[in-house]
């Protein structure tokens, strides 16, 4: 019995140490288990950087009109590259707009070579008539990083009556000049165009019968203009006629009284 007895203990002992190695390894590897999701989770966020991090932007092209009237809306189709990006436009107006990937950017197709493009100005009017640079930029939200296009927008004004028609001051009725003389044609007022800063006036001499010789295009606000009468002239009565360029208004044309050219 006491053998008995003390095969039995030795048979529990054995067996504790049994349980005790494989409790051992079981925490072991619990350890080791736990650890890896650590690893995992590290290397989903390195991930999610890349991805957050797209390649630089860049604008390649800008295509839309050259001419506009006041308030007519003009459209641009912008060609550029990048993920993360964010759109702005200045229109050279003091107005500017933008939206970014994750807002309303307008339609933004793909395009051939990896390329986006995207409409802008559906809704923008000048409402001035000049000429304007307007910039489009695409930036990386990620990085900052931009690029950026400029475009040129003539835009027209309408016709208006002006307040202040105009009246040439020389030559006046009856005045002579004389051919191979140079003489400066003057006037005050004008044809005016709204809004339009530099528009000009094509200046004509009309005589009789049917005599018309084109003088030259002047712009508006000089105010006068330096003409040496041809030799050939023919001694007579005639008129200056200005014309704003562009247009057969009757309110955007003024003659002079007749006055006489003589040879010299």
């Amino acid at each position: 019995m006491k053998n008995n007895k003390g095969f039995i203990g030795m048979g529990l002992i054995l067996a504790i140490i049994a349980v005790l190695a494989i409790g051992g390894g079981a925490y072991y590897l619990g350890t080791k288990n736990g650890a890896e999701p650590k690893n995992v989770e590290k290397e989903n966020v390195v991930l999610q950087e890349n991805q957050t991090n797209p390649s630089e932007v860049s604008v390649l092209e800008v295509i839309g009109p050259e001419d506009l009237n006041i308030n007519e809306a003009g459209t641009w189709k912008m060609l550029f590259s990048g993920d993360s990006y964010h759109i702005s436009v200045d229109w050279g107006d003091g107005k500017s707009e933008s939206c970014n990937s994750s807002n309303y950017c307008g339609l933004v197709r793909e395009e051939p070579g990896g390329l986006k493009s995207v409409e802008l100005g559906i809704y923008h009017e000048y409402t001035k008539a000049g000429t304007y640079t307007f910039t489009f930029t695409v930036t990386n939200s990620w990085t900052k990083q931009s690029a950026n296009i400029q475009k040129t927008v003539k835009v027209a004004g309408y016709l208006v009556e002006s307040k202040t028609p105009l009246v040439i001051t020389f030559p006046q009725k009856n005045d002579q000049i004389k051919t191979g003389n140079t003489y400066d044609i003057k006037w005050t007022g004008s044809l005016s165009l709204n809004g339009l800063s530099d528009h000009y006036y094509d200046v004509y001499l009309w005589g009789t019968p049917d005599y018309e010789l084109f003088l030259g295009r002047i712009l508006a606000q000089k105010g006068s203009y330096t003409w040496k009468v041809p030799q050939d002239i023919l001694p007579g009565k005639y008129i200056l006629h200005f014309n704003l360029e562009g247009t057969t208004a009757q309110f955007a044309q003024s003659n002079s009284d007749y006055f006489q050219i003589t040879a010299k």
